[in-house]
């Protein structure tokens, strides 16, 4: 249970790169299991950076085709910071599955490259930046401050013979969930996704009992998936598991965000690269939102789709294996 507890908190770029050989690096800073605690360094005569005010808006906008790619300048640490946060805005002004202005199949690997070779800038204590390129496959991870929080954000692709098959981008806040990463993620929280683009497929839902054997762990996730194979992209939101009487909940108006995406229809990149990501080799221990809640995905449509919504999906602690 300990070990399938720790797959369950990496981040989604961590597991995304568990098919490249040069991940360790990344994983170490993104996942805050560096030897060097960041977050403790005082930052009080350095001003605060807020995300920008976010109104994201869908339009039809098609990915840029590689052939119209430009080469980035190197950008200062401000710059980069500035860039980030728009791209999240509207998720670099293109539809799922293209991300942040990038698609599995159209773009290359040198137009993902030429993205991140603009951010070799040196780390401050606003913004770090790491970066891991292998023959399969390449990532960036940040680590930026905002107020009084630090958006942990990491982007991979898995590449087969120079294609990009598939692109990842795992984000959460450290030291806790706040109103600030909510505002930044807005395009990619749920009642945006469902918004723009309607039912899923399925909906998964993964959660835990209480460890018997384990008495010191008492935080456990509570893991919600958005499936929409037709459209090529998935989105996983990550909350806290809250016990209540004979139900346990999950309230995704607080939860972490990953998601990835690939060229719609491709069954077998969905089952060799996309799979894996969203929980490696515990997939099957997702039950169907039908199995899992009393809820249809109409229903469960209906009641997230509204922004304002606050409302917890129910799940009967039965309904999980007693460990």
């Amino acid at each position: 249970m300990e070990e399938n507890m720790l797959k369950q908190k990496l981040l989604m770029i961590a597991l995304f790169l568990a098919f490249l050989s040069g991940c360790s690096i990344v994983r170490q800073h993104i996942l805050g299991t560096s030897t060097s605690t960041p977050i403790d360094i005082e930052f009080t005569s350095i001003p605060t950076f807020a995300p920008p005010s976010i109104t994201p808006v869908f339009t039809p906008v098609p990915a840029q085709p590689a052939s119209a790619q430009t080469p980035f300048p190197t950008l200062t640490s401000n710059e980069a910071k500035t860039k980030l946060f728009n791209l999240l805005v509207n998720n670099g002004g293109c539809n799922l599955p293209c991300l942040i202005g990038y698609s599995p199949r159209i773009s290359t690997r040198q137009d993902l490259q030429g993205f991140f070779n603009q951010f070799r800038v040196a780390d401050t204590p606003d913004l770090s930046v790491t970066r891991s390129v292998a023959t399969d496959g390449s990532s960036i991870g940040f680590f930026i401050r905002y107020t009084n929080n630090y958006l942990n954000m990491g982007i991979s692709t898995y590449e087969n013979k120079n294609q990009i098959e598939a692109l990842g981008m795992g984000t959460f806040s450290q030291p806790n969930w706040d109103t600030y990463y909510a505002e930044t993620m807005k395009y990619y929280m749920l009642p945006q996704i469902l918004t723009n683009y309607g039912e899923p497929s399925q909906v998964l839902i993964l959660t835990y009992r209480n460890d018997r054997q384990r008495p010191d762990v008492t935080t456990f996730p509570f893991f919600l998936v958005l499936l929409y194979p037709e459209r090529g992209f998935y989105v996983k939101y990550e909350m806290d598991r809250i016990s209540t009487g004979a139900k346990f909940l999950g309230c995704p108006s607080k939860s972490f965000v990953d998601i990835v995406v690939w060229s719609p229809g491709d069954e077998e990149v969905f089952e060799k690269t996309v799979k894996p990501t969203i929980n490696g080799e515990y997939f099957g221990d997702y039950k169907s939102l039908d199995k899992a809640t009393i809820m249809t995905v109409e229903e469960f449509y209906k009641v997230f789709s509204d922004p304002e919504s606050m409302e917890c999906i129910e799940t009967s602690i039965e309904t999980w294996p007693n460990p």
